[in-house]
């Protein structure tokens, strides 16, 4: 699944102001401007610049002791560069059957073919205008956009951000890449007005809230088990101090976690809870949340208390940064679709054009293809 579905979906659920990263993900938030316009943006997702080998060497592989079946030498599996690709190489045996890599990469295409190719086709397309108008991305553009994407996940590294979207930091960082290359081409073709600033201002009240502040109880326990016990507990009326008299850690460590947490900010709580609480309404209380180091918590909003909206004198940097890039996502959709359409591209598998790509059963992460066969077909 490409980055900005990934990180829209997790993001619509979590932080109400996910419009900070459209600088990053197009087609995100929406904001009001952007809910009126139909048509679908489309997805530049990172090119595989190195293609994953699901068994790095040679590898003896058997079956299950219960089986009779005979241990089988299982030869790698091939990258895209490699010349003399064997179909008939083994990549898994069960019970004895063979999958070989021919089924493997055939399955491969099947599924996710058609996406991934055509997520490729834009991400090469936009590197292509990049070098001919001369535009590149510094360090320092970089940096910045990562961290703009950080800011939209309270407390994550860049590392645990991609964990959670289920791919490496590197690919996550290729992917901001590209829509920070995007963003770029076509911002200095953006002006923006002190009148747009604060149509946006006034169209996106919830983006410009102060930062709300939440209290927390919080018992944190051994095991699942004994979280699911104690917030049955919370939820039937029994006192916090009960609860984690009963139910809590008596581990020292653990313990000091217990009890009425007080007032926080989203940024304050471990990234689990954040992602738990932002939905909760005062009196909820959690499902059993696992933390990092094994132990299970549960929380009850005691209360909420601030995100009201900000002066506009307060934030009129912000939104005249903010209504810039809602103009340039504007533009993306038509960028795309005369790149595309100047474009030669040929291509053995179905291209899904610029503005016509839906969301679909998608991979966690861009998927390795075998080394194409010879035949070409036109791009659709």
């Amino acid at each position: 699944m490409s980055i900005r579905r990934q990180v829209c979906k997790v993001m619509g659920r979590v932080v109400p102001t996910a419009l900070v990263l459209s600088v990053l993900i197009t087609g995100c938030g929406p904001t009001s401007s952007q809910e009126q316009r139909s048509q679908q943006i489309p997805t530049p997702a990172a090119t595989v610049a190195e293609p994953i080998s699901l068994m790095p060497s040679p590898t003896t592989v058997s079956t299950p002791e219960t089986s009779s079946a005979p241990t089988v030498q299982v030869t790698p599996v091939p990258t895209a560069s490699t010349a003399n690709f064997d179909p008939n190489g083994i990549v898994a045996v069960v019970n004895g059957e063979k999958i070989t890599n021919k089924e493997f990469y055939q399955e491969l295409e099947k599924r996710y073919g058609q996406d991934l190719i055509s997520d490729m086709v834009i991400t090469k397309l936009i590197e292509q205008e990049a070098r001919k108008r001369g535009v590149s991305l510094s360090n320092e553009d970089m940096q910045k956009a990562l961290q703009q994407l950080q800011t939209a996940f309270p407390g994550q590294s860049i590392e645990e951000i991609a964990q959670g979207q289920n791919m490496t930091g590197d690919q996550l960082r290729e992917q901001v890449r590209v829509m920070a290359l995007l963003d770029k081409m076509l911002a200095p073709q953006v002006k923006v007005t002190e009148q747009d600033a604060r149509n946006f201002y006034n169209q996106n009240p919830q983006v410009f809230q102060s930062q709300e502040q939440l209290r927390l109880g919080q018992v944190v326990t051994d095991n699942e088990q004994q979280a699911a016990d104690a917030a049955q507990a919370l939820r039937d009326g029994k006192d916090l101090k009960e609860v984690i008299a009963k139910y809590g850690s008596k581990s020292p460590e653990r313990a000091k976690k217990n009890g009425d947490l007080g007032y926080k900010s989203l940024n304050e709580l471990d990234p689990q809870l954040g992602m738990t609480v932002m939905q909760m309404a005062v009196g909820d209380v959690s499902d059993p949340i696992r933390l990092p180091d094994g132990s299970y918590a549960v929380v009850k909003m005691i209360d909420r208390k601030g995100g009201v909206q900000m002066p506009f004198d307060q934030v009129k940097d912000r939104a005249m940064e903010l209504a810039k890039q809602d103009k340039i996502n504007s533009m993306i959709p038509k960028f795309l679709e005369e790149l595309y359409s100047k474009a030669k591209i040929q291509s053995r598998i179905k291209i899904i054009p610029p503005n016509t790509q839906q969301p679909s059963a998608e991979p966690s992460q861009p998927s390795p293809s075998p080394p194409a066969p010879s035949g070409e077909e036109p791009k659709g």
